[in-house]
């Protein structure tokens, strides 16, 4: 096989330079994992991110009762989910949704959509 041309180390180093964005474009949950990489997202906590922070206040009443209701109902969590509250289809879409009201990805978090 002998040493690389100068192509292949060409087309190594483009695959190097180009495998976190082809991750960010594809990987909707790695979105979701870091919202705070998404332009327009602030995360003012570490579970509650939003495109909107003037809707902060009502996003953390929305996020405490949801919790609040997954635990009665179904039992404690271990771990809160992120959630990320989009008031602009924009947003929305932006971390690779566009039809639904909400996305769950995993258990690595929840995106809620405009429509919600």
């Amino acid at each position: 096989m002998g040493r690389p041309k100068n192509n292949d180390k060409i087309y190594y180093i483009i695959f190097l330079i180009s495998s976190p964005a082809v991750v960010w474009v594809v990987f909707k949950s790695v979105r979701v994992l870091m919202p705070e990489l998404v332009s327009g997202i602030t995360c003012k906590s570490d579970v509650i991110c939003l495109d909107d922070v003037s809707r902060y206040p009502e996003a953390v009443k929305l996020y405490n009762d949801a919790v609040e209701f997954v635990e009665l109902t179904v039992g404690r969590l271990e771990e809160k989910p992120k959630i990320i509250f989009c008031s602009l289809q924009s947003c929305f879409k932006s971390f690779g949704f566009n039809k639904a009201s909400a996305y769950a990805v995993g258990k690595s978090g929840i995106v809620i959509g405009p429509k919600s």
